[in-house]
């Protein structure tokens, strides 16, 4: 009596054990004290794709060459396999991914019996994919939000310094007070720029800087042009070069700018009355050309008509 109920309780273990196995969402092999495989459920088989003669050797080694070629990290895969090879009672956890893009949650732990004999190792995929991108997804879009929290922040700040400025050039009495006033207002909207503000000479074949900032050359080439020189005047609009490397550069720059600018014509009624020359300084921070275009792209209409 005591050995059928003894069999009876070995039989209902093994059944609930090969049920939660089969059931289980986690993919599940477990291999002895030799690294022979002993048990697997389904799940493994379908997340791995481990071909059916291979699982049927029982050997773990031919079923990592099987799963190392799906990996886009074999390397690192199999330096975590030995050390816990090496170290039985180590647990670890880590996530791997998949050439295919899928991402597993792996665990494994050691088991032991209570006369601490070792009896080999358990391990446990999830798939996580599902769970990575979300996260990824939500990752960006706070990433966009706060992206869009500064510009929007940096627009206001900008719309005030126009304000100013509008404030400041109704206060000037002569065309010769313009130049400062435009001048100390770019240093305030773009503190790393360097530039120059044009006015058509009375000749009307030229244009003269009648200001200069954050470092613009002094000498008479960069400062005198006649308008055809510039793409901007030429088009009749604005013109930002973004990349100097793929961009079409004006002829009225006589050295190569070091990073991106931007010509904003000041023009009225089809006439040309000058030119607004915007740049990146040499010395400026990194990345912060692409940040100012961006910015001068944002406010360059409501400036070029304010001027």
């Amino acid at each position: 009596t005591e050995r059928k109920r003894a069999e009876e309780e070995l039989k209902l273990r093994n059944i609930l054990l090969s049920t939660e196995q089969n059931t289980s969402l986690d993919g599940i092999l477990v291999v002895d004290e030799k690294a022979q495989i002993q048990s697997y459920n389904q799940r493994f088989v379908d997340m791995w794709g481990v071909p059916a003669e291979v699982i049927a050797t029982k050997s773990d080694e031919l079923a990592m060459k099987s799963i190392l070629d799906k990996l886009l990290d074999p390397e690192k895969f199999l330096e975590k396999v030995g050390r816990l090879y090496e170290h039985r009672r180590e647990e670890s956890r880590d996530e791997i991914v998949l050439k295919d893009g899928r991402v597993f949650d792996r665990y494994s732990a050691p088991m032991y019996g209570s006369d601490e004999r070792y009896y080999g190792r358990v391990w446990y995929f999830r798939d996580i994919t599902v769970r990575v991108r979300a996260q990824e997804e939500v990752r960006n879009a706070n990433e966009k939000l706060s992206a869009l929290v500064k510009k929007l922040e940096k627009n206001s700040i900008q719309t005030g310094l126009l304000s100013e400025l509008r404030e400041f050039l109704q206060g000037c009495p002569t065309t010769e007070e313009i130049g400062p006033v435009v001048a100390r207002s770019m240093k305030k909207i773009f503190p790393d720029s360097e530039g120059a503000l044009f006015l058509l000479s009375p000749s009307r074949t030229d244009l003269e800087s009648v200001v200069r900032w954050g470092g613009f050359p002094e000498n008479a080439d960069d400062n005198v042009f006649a308008p055809d020189a510039c793409w901007g005047l030429r088009r009749g609009g604005v013109y930002v070069v973004d990349n100097i490397e793929t961009g079409l550069l004006c002829r009225h720059l006589k050295h190569r700018p070091a990073a991106g600018y931007a010509c904003l014509p000041l023009m009225a009624r089809g006439d040309v009355l000058g030119l607004l020359h915007i740049r990146k300084q040499p010395a400026g921070k990194e990345g912060d050309d692409a940040s100012m275009i961006s910015g001068l792209k944002d406010i360059s209409l409501a400036l070029t008509e304010l001027l």
